[in-house]
């Protein structure tokens, strides 16, 4: 049953004289009717927009184009991205996902693909083997510690909390527990992408921020962030207040300039 103090505060949100709420969905709409008319073949909005972030396409390619490009229409463009990124890390938008329950929305820490390596085999440390195994499909874990006694750790999905808690893994020496956990890391299905730029190399400006020199990574980062925003809003699970509407406001400014390059 939907949170009575949610539903409470989307009924305060009809009066509004300028809901960004109303205005995104209005965006999304054309999105959604160009994406399954170029798509028919794809099953389900998912299965789409991660078919939009791989390939080439209108819409990712106006992403790039303005952010390339340093006309007034692209110069205002990066600045509302700015914005959305300001917004988005002063409120907490969350988002449930199949491998991370506490997710909360971010262009800093987003997403964009699934982990393909998946499997640790047989990597030797110290005289200790370690191998490690994610399911693609299932995405339960098998971690063998190979020592004099082998230690097997099996669990139904990747939880680096429940990998800690658990009484074989705690039996392990410090440099064997760090040794795991590293290894655990990078078959992570949750490797999140960022946009911002790390404080050396290249970059591109952005408002008062510096964003990565990787105009597809932004492009899919972008349009992941739009498509989760857009998936919590739908299903009523966002709790409205004056800092996710402005969210809404420069995810509205971005969607719309894009789908106005569809036509």
């Amino acid at each position: 049953m939907a949170d009575a103090t949610r539903i409470e505060k989307w009924v305060n949100q009809i009066n509004i004289e300028i809901d960004y709420y109303a205005y995104f969905i209005k965006a999304w709409i054309p999105f959604n009717a160009w994406y399954r008319q170029n798509y028919p073949d794809h099953d389900g909005d998912r299965a789409i927009v991660n078919r939009i972030k791989r390939t080439g396409n209108i819409f990712k390619q106006s992403i790039i184009n303005l952010l390339q490009n340093n006309s007034q229409e692209a110069e205002e463009f990066k600045l509302v991205l700015s914005n959305l990124h300001y917004a988005l890390e002063n409120t907490s938008i969350h988002y449930e996902t199949k491998y991370k329950t506490d997710y909360i929305i971010r262009l800093s820490e987003i997403q964009t693909e699934v982990n393909a390596k998946s499997k640790i085999d047989n990597e030797i440390k110290r005289g200790v083997k370690y191998f490690l195994q994610r399911h693609r499909d299932s995405g339960e874990i098998k971690i063998i510690v190979k020592k004099s006694n082998d230690i097997i750790i099996e669990q139904s999905n990747y939880c680096v909390d429940s990998l800690k808690s658990n009484t074989d893994f705690i039996s392990l020496s410090e440099a064997q527990k760090s040794y795991v956990l590293a290894y655990y890391d990078e078959i992570n299905p949750w490797k999140p992408s960022s946009i911002l730029a790390e404080n050396h190399g290249d970059f591109i400006e952005c408002g008062n921020f510096k964003f990565i020199n990787d105009y597809e990574e932004i492009a899919k980062i972008i349009i992941e962030c739009l498509y989760l925003l857009r998936n919590t809003l739908i299903h009523g699970e966002l709790h409205p207040t004056t800092e996710t509407m402005e969210v809404y406001k420069n995810a509205y400014l971005i969607l719309s300039t894009l789908v106005y390059k569809l036509v």
